[in-house]
């Protein structure tokens, strides 16, 4: 097993000779050297190529996880400055959690903001809140019906973002946690080296790479056990690695890009935008969409809606109630928000007819570029105007104009995502059109899939063979998501008359019985979100016997958690926050049960940090007050908690849970439902290296001291 033990012989009382000496130093030295040269060394657990999102998301989940020897590099000396990504989804802000990062945080010191909904504006119909011939023919509202219906979000499942303002905030987040990058340095080379990564890097031309000593040029070679390649969709690891990027690219559909920023919020809402966040406007002579940061502060988002509950009885869905729930953000906006704003060389003022956004609030405009048109035509500043004035109907000079270019969109994949101990993950990996907003949050789902199987790999609790689950995991949803944008970027560019008005007329029908018969008609937005993400291939690193539940997102319900105030609290504050989590869903038992497992099992939970929950069936009502404050099960964190509004509870029923153990994965997907706990970890095993059930952690390869590197 690689352990060798030297036996002395008992000291002899005559002393050696001068060629016995030498013959005992020359057997010695014959048989340590070979044993030297076997003890690897690293300069890293793993290297990271780009710092990109996905390289800092990634670099703060494996710091979360307790791997922190972790090298990254990055080519440049900042955040790309152009807002390229401008939505987290549910799943985003979930491994924000995992991250140690909460994204709500961020939002309220950031002013990172969420939208009620976003529409399809067709022609032809009047909309409720604008003087305009783009009506909403179809709205999806998020929260309702993600919450309600999907069960498998959080809160908000659409946070619209400032993205180089959160990328300095990760990069910042780095440097506290101790980890090493090193800005302005290229990696040119990573080749597989019997099973492990040699990377060479030098400094990026005309830059100056903290990683050089000074005066120090030219290439330095660094080793490690695994290196993510996050650099991007003209990634040079992929091209050397001879894989290839499979797909279309729509040369015939480009788009222009012009992100802005906007002081007079009121002059938008009061024009065609209306209440919505993104909004399709699918004009067959010149289809546009638009972006929009709105005047929504989460922390204030509860007492907004409180307020609109005690003035209506509407559902929160209805018309009704979100107009009141807007009124009441503004006019909370209104209260808080500074009276006056420093911007530049002028004061803002706020009235609650006019609530100001932080100074710089984002407005993203996307036009599909005319046939035959260049992209330096379409850049043309004059060109950009007649598109704000004559297509959006936006007055260019309330607009301050940040970044205009032309993106030609992709749908590609490259033909392996592991080679050896080379992973590629977020764009390295594939791209997709930004319709549905999912290139960025595919690739954070990429690295949440791999950072808990890297840490069980480098602790000696899992064999390097679950990365082959890697890509299979992924595939299915990346597929999905991939085949909606380019759907839903179609749907948009109809520009034929009379396509476009079949197309508007369906919609407008799926509206109208949508709200005539709600539960039978959820409108044609539903079925372009249908199925939230999840893994169904038979590669994956989920149980074969439950397959039901398995490879499904745990719900995150709102709870009650015993010894907590009233308030109820999202389940994934109780979860592990880097474990496994064991989920007992029952009823009042759930309050003072308290379960126990093997010495076995017991030991393996608590190997992989392990924590247990206990979930109570709702009840009008009731709360966990009075719960035993004893462990769900012997040894391990958690707590006990109820079902705060009875969604949990009816998925339990509708999936026959009611006397079942579930297994969560640390990445929030359920692994099994089982009939118990030692059955939950004899399944796990399976996928462990042998012994580590009942051993403890396998010996690691030796690693530098990060000061010798």
């Amino acid at each position: 097993n690689g352990d060798f033990t030297f036996v002395a012989p008992p000291l002899q009382k005559e002393a050696l000779s001068a060629p016995q000496k030498a013959l005992a130093l020359c057997l010695s030295l014959a048989l340590l050297v070979p044993l030297a040269l076997c003890a690897e060394e690293f300069d890293a657990d793993i290297i990271i190529v780009g710092l990109g999102p996905i390289g800092m998301v990634m670099s703060h989940l494996l710091s979360a996880y307790g791997v922190k020897n972790v090298l990254a590099f990055e080519r440049t000396d900042d955040v790309y400055l152009g807002p390229r990504a401008v939505a987290w989804d549910d799943y985003t802000v979930r491994t924000s959690r995992t991250m140690g990062l909460e994204m709500e945080d961020w939002m309220r010191t950031h002013y990172g903001l969420f939208a009620d909904q976003w529409a399809f504006r067709c022609q032809g119909l009047k909309s409720g809140s604008a003087d305009s011939r783009w009506g909403s023919c179809d709205t999806y509202d998020s929260n309702e019906k993600w919450r309600q219906n999907a069960m498998e979000s959080t809160r908000q499942p659409s946070v619209y973002f400032h993205q180089p303002t959160w990328e300095r905030w990760l990069r910042q987040g780095l440097a506290g946690l101790g980890q090493r990058y090193y800005l302005n340095t290229e990696v040119i080379e990573v080749k597989d080296i019997d099973g492990h990564c040699e990377v060479a890097v030098q400094a990026t031309e005309d830059k100056v790479s903290d990683f050089f000593a000074e005066g120090e040029t030219g290439v330095k070679k660094v080793r490690a056990k695994y290196c993510l390649a996050a650099d991007g969709g003209s990634s040079r690891i992929r091209r050397q690695l001879g894989l290839s990027y499979e797909g279309q690219t729509f040369q015939d559909q480009p788009w222009l890009v012009v992100d802005t920023e906007i002081e007079d919020v009121s002059y938008l809402k009061t024009s065609w935008v209306g209440d919505e966040g993104v909004g399709f406007v699918m004009n067959p002579k010149c289809p546009f969409v638009f972006i929009f940061t709105p005047a929504f502060f989460s922390q204030w988002w509860e007492e907004a809606e409180a307020e609109a509950a005690s003035q209506t009885s509407m559902p929160k869905g209805s018309e009704e109630f979100r107009a009141l729930r807007q009124q009441a953000m503004r006019r909370l906006a209104a209260e808080r928000i500074p009276k006056t704003q420093p911007h530049g060389n002028q004061t803002m003022t706020t009235t609650p007819e006019k609530p100001l956004l932080p100074p710089g609030t984002h407005f993203r405009f996307e036009f599909l570029v005319p046939p035959n048109m260049s992209a330096e035509e379409a850049t043309d500043p004059v060109f950009v105007n007649e598109l704000l004035e004559g297509c959006a109907e936006v007055d260019p000079k309330k607009l301050d104009i940040k970044r205009v270019v032309v993106y030609t969109f992709h749908a590609r994949r490259a033909s392996k995502w592991r080679v050896g101990p080379i992973l590629l993950a977020g764009d390295s990996a594939h791209c997709m059109p930004p319709f549905q907003g999912q290139g960025m949050n595919s690739g954070i789902r990429d690295v949440a899939n791999l950072a808990w199987k890297l840490n069980l790999i480098l602790k000696g609790l899992a064999d390097d063979a679950i990365l082959d689950s890697y890509e299979p995991e992924r595939r299915t949803n990346l597929q999905q998501v991939t085949e909606e944008s380019v759907f839903l970027g179609k749907l948009v560019m109809v520009e034929k008359p009379w396509l476009a008005a079949v197309r508007d007329y369906t919609m407008s029908v799926f509206t109208w019985l949508r709200k005539t018969i709600p539960f039978l008609f959820d409108g044609i937005q539903y079925m372009i979100f249908v199925d939230p993400p999840h893994i169904s291939s038979n590669e994956s690193l989920v149980s074969s016997e439950t397959q039901k539940v398995a490879g499904r997102l745990l719900p995150c319900p709102d709870v009650y958690l015993a010894g907590h105030p009233w308030k109820p609290l999202p389940m994934d504050k109780i979860v592990a926050p880097t474990g496994f989590t064991v989920v007992f869903p029952s009823d009042d038992r759930a309050l003072s049960l308290t379960l126990d497992a093997s010495a076995r099992s017991l030991d393996l939970l608590q190997k992989l940090n392990a924590a247990a929950i206990a979930i109570a069936s709702f009840k009008a009502d009731a709360t966990a007050e009075g719960a035993s404050d004893a462990p769900v099960l012997k040894g391990l964190p958690g707590g006990r908690c109820r079902d705060a509004v009875g969604q949990f509870s009816s998925w339990v029923k509708r999936n026959g849970l009611e006397e079942k153990v579930l297994l969560v994965r640390p990445d929030r997907y359920i692994f099994g439902a089982f009939d118990s706990v030692d059955a939950a970890l004899e399944s796990l095993g399976k996928m462990l290296k042998p012994g580590s059930a009942t051993g403890g952690p396998q010996k690691v390869e030796g690693t530098k001291p990060t000061e010798e590197l």
